[in-house]
């Protein structure tokens, strides 16, 4: 298993908890609205650093799920339609 890079979200959604993205999410907020939490080889280790920065956090329901299988870019027919800045919502209305 290889590694993978991983962001944390600056701004966090209605629920207060900042998200965790894989590089290459299609959900994967702008330079501007994400840090860089590092390159790791599991999706617990980023969200143990994001606990590490103080920060209330929870990894991408998407591109962060232990039974990942699907790539970010199959969703990508899913979300053509919403603007960029309105994904996260979209993802947490479609989860709701």
């Amino acid at each position: 298993m290889g590694s993978d890079i991983y962001y944390l979200s600056i701004k966090a959604p209605i629920n207060r908890r900042h998200l965790i993205h894989r590089s290459g999410c299609p959900f994967l907020p702008g330079r501007e609205q994400r840090i860089f939490l590092g390159e790791f080889e599991n999706d617990d280790d980023p969200a143990n650093e994001s606990r590490l920065l103080g920060m209330n956090s929870r990894k991408c329901s998407f591109c962060c799920s232990s039974d990942h299988e699907v790539q970010p870019s199959d969703a990508m027919h899913l979300i053509s339609t919403i603007p960029e800045e309105q994904w996260d919502s979209a993802l947490i209305s479609g989860v709701n």
